[in-house]
């Protein structure tokens, strides 16, 4: 049976930058993820990325902007059993707005896609990320209509999900992903 897990991918803009909310989870490899959680029995996905946001970052639905229409799912493996982890794009409405952490958390962190790069859980997903040096030029990035503008929300959206989609896609997949955009790995 597959599990399925639902979540937000948090951003806010401040200071004229657009930065993205990654949680520390407190077991295992204390790895950095967006809020998600696993779908309880009758409930939506839309109500689980709710529930679990609001349980495990205290971040209610009247707190955030949710861009329903921007949504990416995920489908890899864990221990053997595929899973399925859905997605959707949010904007923290008030950027000072603080994060209270439940106990599966142990600390969390706002990062510009930069920064967000550096707590990857992988070294080859850095390596693969915008934010490598040979890959982040913002003018190479225009030429491709991948720019980045820190000073809106015209970001390019679709990075955010790679970027954590990275963190559970496998190597192979990864390297299909990336090709789809014209990046060399």
């Amino acid at each position: 049976m597959t599990k399925r897990a639902c979540g937000f991918v948090i951003f806010r803009r401040i200071r004229g930058m657009i930065e993205y909310l990654l949680m520390q989870v407190s077991y295992g490899e204390h790895h950095w993820t967006p809020p998600k959680g696993h779908v309880d029995p009758g409930e939506s996905d839309m109500e689980t990325a709710l529930r679990e946001t609001e349980e495990e970052a205290g971040l209610s639905a009247s707190d955030l902007n949710i861009f329903e229409n921007v949504k990416h799912e995920l489908n890899y493996h864990v221990n053997g059993k595929p899973k399925v982890v859905v997605y959707w794009l949010a904007e923290l409405l008030d950027p000072e707005k603080p994060i209270r952490l439940s106990h599966e958390h142990q600390a969390f962190k706002w990062l510009s896609l930069e920064e967000a790069c550096a707590v990857a859980k992988y070294q080859d997903m850095q390596n693969a990320y915008i934010c490598d040096a040979n890959v982040g030029d913002h003018d190479k990035m225009k030429n491709n209509n991948y720019c980045l503008d820190y000073t809106n929300v015209s970001l390019y959206v679709e990075y955010a999900y790679e970027l954590f989609a990275n963190i559970y896609y496998d190597p192979f997949v990864k390297r299909k992903m990336f090709r789809k955009h014209n990046f060399n790995l």
